[in-house]
């Protein structure tokens, strides 16, 4: 019986293991957990507000401090740093590469809207609610 090429065996297993993150990737993004991830918690102040953004494809988890400070924790736990200066501010992959800009803008109904630019989130317009307490 004559074996398959060896690139066409490969072919197949990389189709399914993207197909494998996909999925992955729709379930994490559609699970709302009960509070923000500990990354976010951990340099908490007084004046701490976590809110979720998310556009369908993507969702943030965000932490705005007093300080200017802000963070972010995408659905598969990347973490990302950053400081606010006149409602844009530019965001770093903590012990990545990835990097974006975000600018904050007002949102109907009291709510406010995260654009991405750059990085792997380019071009993306986030609706922000505020996390449930």
């Amino acid at each position: 019986m004559p074996r398959a090429p060896g690139w066409l065996i490969l072919s197949e297993i990389a189709l399914e293991l993207a197909a494998l993150a996909v999925v992955e990737r729709a379930t994490l993004c559609s699970v709302k957990p009960a509070g923000p991830p500990r990354f976010l918690a951990d340099v908490a102040d007084s004046g701490a507000r976590y809110l979720r953004a998310g556009d369908g494809a993507v969702a943030f988890a965000v932490g705005l401090y007093s300080d200017g400070r802000v963070r972010i924790v995408d659905a598969v736990g990347r973490r990302f740093s950053g400081e606010v200066y006149d409602a844009r501010a530019r965001m770093f992959e903590v012990g990545g590469d990835d990097y974006f800009e975000i600018f904050i803008e007002p949102a109907p109904g009291d709510s406010m809207r995260l654009r991405l630019r750059g990085g792997s989130y380019d071009d993306r317009l986030l609706d922000c609610e505020a996390w449930p307490r």
